[in-house]
């Protein structure tokens, strides 16, 4: 069950938080987000089982982008968790659609399979590995996924890349300095 309210006060805070979030309001998108994320994480893992907590991640913030994105076509503010379980619905039926057509691109040959130490990667991350020579608006078509989402995955991609091997630089550097 949604977390809309119960309470005439909670009704009147939502209502606020939904009216100020369409005029800009920060503040009051990070209400919402605060209020719904748990709720929406518990339905991504009922429709998923355990993701990976990137993925899981992923899935909840492309689904508020799209609530938010069409918020002003809210009619009535009380419904908004009804309107963010809508998005996040949609987003994971994307998502599977992504999945398959993943797929297909390594059985086409199109596409080579992540090398073996990246197995440890979040899915989503791989999946945008897989295609990584496209440009961010193909791999954003070619996975059904909003490109602001796969500019944000792989930016988030490469910056853990990029720790992990500084890390194993790091060790390294310190392995060759204590000697055998």
């Amino acid at each position: 069950m949604a977390p809309e309210g119960g309470t005439e006060a909670r009704d009147l805070e939502l209502v606020a938080a939904v009216r100020a979030a369409c005029e800009g309001d920060q503040g009051a998108y990070r209400l919402l987000y605060d209020r719904f994320r748990a709720w929406g994480l518990l339905l991504v893992r009922q429709r998923y089982g355990e993701l990976a907590s990137a993925d899981e991640e992923d899935i909840l913030q492309e689904a508020f982008v799209v609530a938010f994105a069409k918020l002003h076509g809210l009619e009535e503010a009380t419904s908004f968790g009804k309107w963010f379980q809508t998005a996040l619905l949609r987003v994971c039926m994307r998502r599977s659609r992504s999945v398959a057509a993943e797929r297909d691109l390594i059985r086409g040959g199109r596409a080579a399979p992540p090398p073996p130490r990246l197995s440890d990667v979040a899915v989503r991350e791989r999946r945008i590995a897989i295609v990584r020579d496209l440009i961010e608006a193909e791999i954003a078509e070619r996975l059904d996924s909003a490109r602001a989402s796969v500019a944000s995955v792989l930016y988030r991609f490469r910056r853990r890349i990029r720790l992990d091997l500084l890390t194993r630089l790091s060790e390294l550097a310190q392995e060759a300095r204590d000697g055998p």
